[in-house]
Formats: structure tokens, C-alpha cells, sequence
């Protein structure tokens, strides 16, 4: 039906397999930055996030504008996006003030017991309103990634764009047989007073959103020169196949598309086809994951695993969202069909490659210095912090305070 291509991240595997197994899916492990080491501006933002391993420089600039041409919503999204900073940072002024607390606590104190109670007691439906309160004052727009190089620089020549996708394609071994939609899933982590949670994105994107990367691969990859520039070198995408840019939730297992605008007409049944599928596979995923998340039950039905999962993400007291790359065992390099009929636990890296391609040997030789060393960081950190909780590790999240914007402690006065 269509082919998906996750982060090698252990939690893309439950997905994965769970995706399959709801329909005639194929699915593929590329590094979640997908081979584009670039540092990138969100729309909206001042500041840049370096969307790569840590051991990779950047080489690109990136950056996401508006898309459209309706100034009067971009101006009313401006707008409201502004107020909001405004409010933020006037909370935060009289927060820090000296003087201010004192009387800020006589006069605001009790608009704050609507956001204690209803993030204690109510946090499903008070993100949600939040949610909802945001969208009112700065309605969303539709944005798009920078592909083109301009003059200021950003961007990628159309070299840059053909080499990109070729050698992503060829790592992975998908060089032929092409589904009429390809979706490029990175990943990112939904959690609230989590002061971990860039350990919880995407360790290939610098512990940010894989959704760039994502969005910025689909997009070259659907352009006309490139593939005419992988036509000549013997990967041949047809016509009428279209790849779509996501981001697969490890939280709540939830996958999000973008660009949906550029989706030709003709592929809207596959796409509805689609969702629906990745539903389903969300479902099964949530069931599978209360299993194994401490107090969640294992005995559930759909709804109450849905319920429950999401429940975390959004629950400001919750010390675990999700167990992240906590139980990480092993790194298998190869295609899809060696691990295929197997339930690995979502322990396994799954880092898709095909020999049959690399006689060389060179595709391999940069998943051995590129991914694998990364995953061993992060098998030896897991390992040593558990071993040694206390000097390898940070104790129990329970007692850590954040301070100031500086770091964490423990307790009250740290170690």
C-alpha cells in the first residue's frame, strides 16, 4: 500500500511491526536527521536548532516560512503569536522582580488555581482548552521548508538536493519498487514539566523534532531535477509516486502529516487509506506500551490504553511519559526481512540496509561510524547510570528541581 521510513530509535520498531501487520506495509530505519546535516530557524522563531548527530557539523541552513499568499492571516497569526509572547514574558518579569512576587500573589494568585487544578486533575482536558485557547488568539498557518538556495544562503543547490537523496535512498537500500506514497516519518516526544525531555526527541536531531529533516527530505525528493539526477544514476521513482514529511510521536504514537497541500488529488484515497491505517496502528502500539509503562495496567481495552497514554503526555506529574531509549539491547543493520517476523520489544535499533547495492562496502562503513556509535553512547549511558545510579546516574527524578535556567539539582542542595 504505501512504504514508511522511521528513525532507527527503538520505539520506531512496536510501530513499525504493529503498521505491518494492519496491511501490506514496508517499513525502513534511516537515522532520523535522514542524512541532512543542517541547522534550521522554525517559523516564527529568532533562533536556530542544529538538527544532527552530535558528532556531525552542520552544512546546511534551513529555514521554515509562510506558506500562502494571505497577508491578513499572517498578519492576525503575528499578532496573536506576539500578545502571547508579551503575557509570557510579562508572568516572568514580575516573577524574578524583587519586589513584584509579593503583590503578584495577592492580585494574580488564584487565575494560577485554574491552571493548578486543571493540570492535577483534569490534564487531558485542560490541555486540550489550552490548545484551543492558542489556536483563537494566533490562528495556525501553513508554512513550508526552504528547499532552494537563495542569496542569503540558505537552502540547498540542486546538487546538494540530488546527492542528499541519493545517498539516503542508497543507505537504506531503497533503490526500486517504489509505493505511490512514501512517507518520511521523524520522530519528536510529547511530556510537560519534563526538564529531560530533549533526552526524550530525537537523539539524530540534536534531542530536537525530527520534523524538519523530515519535511525537507519529502520535499526534495519530490522535486522534478532530482529525480531526473537519480534516474541517470539508476533509481528510478515513478511519476506517480509522492512522498509526504510526518512525525511519528513516541509518546502518545500519534502520526502527524505536513505539506498534505502538495498532495496530487489522485492520491487522496491512498492517503485517507493511510491514516486510517496508521490509526490502527496507533492503537495496537498504545495497547503494547501500557504493558510495559509502570501503573498503566495490562490488561486494557483500546480505549483505556488511548486514554492512558495520552493521560501521560500530558500529566504534569508524570516521571515517565514513556521509557524512551531506556531499554535499548541491540543494533541490527539490514533489510527489513531479517527482523520482520520477530517482536523485539521495542529494544532493537533497526538500521536498514542492503548489501546487494554497497559492493564497495562504503554505505556500511557510514553506518558503522555514523549511527552505531551513536546507539553504543547510549547503550553505555543507560547501562552506567543504572549500574551506579547514584554517581553514573541522577538519582530519582522525584527529588530533582530545576534551577533557574542553569540546571537540575537534588533536593535542596544537590550533590
Amino acid at each position: 500500500i504505501a512504504q514508511a521510513l522511521f528513525c532507527i530509535d527503538v520505539r520506531s520498531e512496536p510501530f513499525r511491526r504493529n503498521l505491518e501487520s494492519v496491511a501490506n506495509y514496508e517499513t525502513l530505519g534511516f537515522a532520523g536527521f535522514f542524512g541532512i546535516p543542517m541547522r534550521c530557524r522554525a517559523f516564527g522563531q529568532e533562533h536556530e536548532t542544529d538538527q544532527l548527530p552530535a558528532i556531525v557539523q552542520p552544512t546546511f541552513k534551513v529555514y521554515e516560512t509562510y506558506r500562502g499568499d494571505d497577508a491578513k492571516a499572517l498578519r492576525r497569526h503575528n499578532s496573536g503569536e506576539a500578545i502571547i509572547h508579551s503575557i509570557h514574558e510579562m508572568l516572568r518579569d514580575l516573577k524574578l522582580h524583587v519586589l513584584t512576587p509579593y503583590v503578584m500573589v495577592e492580585s494574580l494568585g488564584w487565575l494560577f488555581g485554574i491552571q493548578l487544578f486543571g493540570r492535577t486533575l483534569f490534564p487531558r482536558i485542560y490541555r486540550r482548552a489550552r490548545a484551543a485557547l492558542r489556536r483563537f488568539i494566533a490562528p495556525p498557518v501553513g508554512t513550508v521548508m526552504s528547499v532552494d538556495r537563495d542569496a542569503s544562503g540558505f537552502g540547498l543547490s540542486e546538487e546538494e538536493q540530488a546527492a542528499s537523496i541519493e545517498t539516503g535512498l542508497r543507505t537504506m537500500g531503497l533503490v526500486k519498487n517504489f509505493a505511490r506514497l512514501v512517507v518520511v516519518a521523524g520522530h519528536t516526544s510529547t511530556s510537560d514539566n519534563n526538564p529531560y525531555e530533549a533526552a526524550l526527541n530525537c537523539g539524530a536531531c540534536g534531542g530536537n523534532s525530527g520534523k524538519p529533516n523530515a519535511r525537507l527530505f519529502a520535499a526534495m525528493a519530490n522535486k522534478a531535477h532530482v529525480r531526473e539526477h537519480l534516474a541517470k544514476q539508476g533509481i528510478e521513482i515513478p511519476e506517480d509516486t509522492h512522498f509526504i514529511g510526518a512525525v511519528h510521536d513516541t509518546t502518545t504514537d500519534r502520526i502527524e502529516f505536513f505539506d498534505v497541500e502538495d498532495l496530487p488529488d489522485s492520491h487522496s484515497k491512498d492517503f485517507e487509506r493511510l491514516k486510517a491505517d496508521m490509526l490502527s496502528a496507533t492503537l495496537r502500539t498504545n495497547l503494547e506500551r501500557c504493558g510495559r509503562l509502570p501503573g498503566a495496567g495490562s490488561e486494557l481495552s483500546v480505549e483505556q490504553a488511548l486514554n492512558e497514554i495520552d493521560r501521560r503526555s500530558g500529566d504534569w506529574s508524570e516521571t515517565r511519559p514513556e521509557w524512551g531509549l531506556a531499554g535499548n539491547a541491540a543494533f541490527i543493520i539490514g533489510r527489513r526481512s531479517l527482523t520482520g517476523s520477530l517482536n523485539l520489544e521495542g529494544r532493537v535499533f533497526l538500521n536498514s540496509y542492503d548489501y546487494r547495492i554497497d559492493s564497495s562496502g562504503s554505505l556500511l562503513e557510514g553506518i558503522l561510524n555514523g549511527p552505531m556509535v551513536v546507539g553504543q553512547w547510549i547503550n553505555a549511558e543507560h547501562y552506567f547510570s543504572a549500574t551506579d545510579t547514584e554517581v553514573y546516574g541522577r538519582g530519582s527524578k522525584v527529588y530533582h528541581n530545576v534551577v533557574g535556567s542553569i540546571g537540575i539539582m537534588t533536593g535542596p542542595r544537590s550533590d
